[in-house]
């Protein structure tokens, strides 16, 4: 081979940046514990060229899956159990520079037995991961074996509040005001008072014609009918019929109200017929 073609690959090789890898590892993981325990691991953290902001999560899962679980406690003493995309509120460590590029220090992890991807008492994988604040893709470190054991936190209900009833507001019911239908007022019903009037004739003594001069001997029937004619008739007496009008109105005494009227009447007709009939007496 001629060196002039090995010259651009020996040179091109001297000046190529070498990028020196960050490395993330853990020691102090216990191969077993407690669901309901929580413990200590030593993180150390190599940039050799220096990095940035990190933020360190610890997670347990099952061997077959990638669906982590599990709670880191964060700078303020918080425990937090938050996706990837919540990274900064983890555990956050500062910016490395490359003259001092190890960072190492105590990371407290516990199992998170209430989270949904936990399948119960068993065999899991735990390991530890680097975010940074640019949303980047995670650098894991090597997976170790784990086993939890022991019952699940027994999970206390929550009391529900019981709703106190709101007593209901009885508002005085105001009786309606009955109304008041105006009643026709009674009108007293005229009755007309009866005066009964009866005519009272008075009958005045026929004249007797004078007898002739040459008056025929007296017989008996013209004695009879002088002395008939000579008879003069008294009038009769009008009767007060004129009946005070609560004597009228007291229906008790109607019935001998008539009777007297009609008494009245007979003789009223009786003196006529009489006065009447001796009109009509013609002499002999």
């Amino acid at each position: 081979m001629s060196w002039w073609k090995i010259c651009p690959v020996f040179f091109l090789l001297s000046f190529s940046p070498i990028r020196a890898a960050i490395t993330l590892t853990f020691t102090g993981c216990p191969a077993s514990a407690d669901l309901n325990s929580q413990f200590p691991v030593e993180i150390s953290l190599s940039c050799p060229a220096g990095c940035g902001d990190s933020y360190l999560r610890a997670v347990f899962y099952t061997p077959k899956s990638t669906n982590y679980f599990g709670f880191t406690k964060n700078n303020g003493g918080e425990w937090i159990n938050s996706p990837g995309s919540l990274a900064t509120r983890y555990f956050h460590l500062a910016p490395i520079d490359k003259s001092s590029p190890v960072a190492s220090l105590s990371l407290d992890v516990k199992p998170d037995p209430s989270d949904k991807y936990f399948s119960g008492p068993g065999d899991y994988f735990f390991k530890v991961g680097r975010y940074t604040s640019d949303n980047s893709p995670a650098l894991w470190s090597d997976p170790v074996a784990i086993s939890l054991s022991g019952p699940p936190p027994t999970v206390t209900p929550v009391p529900t509040a019981t709703p106190v009833p709101v007593p209901k507001t009885t508002s005085t019911s105001v009786p309606p005001t009955p109304r008041i239908t105006p009643q026709p007022t009674a009108k007293p019903t005229l009755r007309p008072t009866l005066t009964p009037f009866f005519p009272v004739q008075s009958a005045a003594a026929s004249p007797i014609a004078d007898p002739p001069l040459s008056a025929p001997a007296a017989t008996p029937s013209s004695v009879l009918a002088a002395n008939i004619l000579s008879v003069s008739v008294t009038a009769v007496p009008a009767l007060d019929l004129s009946v005070a009008e609560d004597q009228l109105a007291s229906p008790s005494r109607l019935p001998g109200i008539a009777l007297m009227a009609l008494g009245g009447f007979v003789m009223i007709i009786s003196a006529y017929l009489l006065l009447k009939k001796s009109s009509k007496i013609s002499l002999p």
